[in-house]
């Protein structure tokens, strides 16, 4: 993480589409609504005496008596009890209220908003996405592909001269698109036909 610079979050049960995704805050979410080991913002935490702050599934996973009622906090070793500790909850009014950056940030991207506004940005609008180059595995964004394939890239070309002369041997055409066989593009051609028959004819 560079200065400066916010950690990472992942949000719980808030904002469909955006759980469970990494996300960078604008600024620091305050330390009782974000688990200290996990760093997931989930609805509700739970304060432990030592004043580190766990989320449910943390929490639960850090009792160690078989009725529940004492445990270890897992950062620091300290041992606590169930009724020592207090639950906060978090409203979805201050969620909503919190600014995040585009999840394509380290792609570029400058774009901040709330996790609404992200999610409609990232789905709609932003021309970060990246991809990984089916040649050479490199990861670009989308809208450099064509010319980054077109370039050469750094993983050479798919076709060889012995591929080409089994297939002048064996009369068949080839593709040079990874994964789309001559079977495919057969059945693909019979389905086209199939279609056109079945359509009615139009004036």
């Amino acid at each position: 993480m560079a200065d400066g610079e916010t950690p990472l979050h992942r949000v719980r049960h808030h904002v469909c589409g955006a759980n469970w995704r990494p996300t960078r805050f604008v600024d620091d979410v305050p330390y009782y609504h974000s688990c200290s080991l996990c760093k997931v913002i989930p609805r509700k935490t739970v304060l432990l005496p030592c004043s580190h702050v766990l989320c449910q599934s943390c929490h639960k996973g850090s009792i160690t008596e078989d009725d529940g009622g004492a445990g270890v906090c897992p950062l620091d070793q300290e041992p606590f009890e169930v009724r020592q500790c207090a639950r906060i909850r978090l409203s979805a009014m201050k969620v909503n209220s919190l600014k995040a950056y585009c999840w394509n940030q380290e792609n570029g991207c400058d774009y901040v908003g709330t996790l609404q506004e992200v999610l409609a940005h990232c789905e709609e609008e932003c021309t970060f996405h990246a991809v990984a180059c089916p040649r050479c595995r490199e990861t670009v964004l989308h809208a450099d592909l064509p010319a980054h394939y077109v370039a050469g890239c750094g993983g050479g070309s798919e076709t060889s001269a012995e591929t080409e002369e089994s297939s002048e041997q064996d009369g068949e055409p080839t593709s040079n698109d990874e994964g789309f066989s001559m079977e495919d593009l057969r059945a693909f051609l019979t389905e086209l036909e199939v279609l056109d028959t079945d359509s009615p004819e139009q004036d």
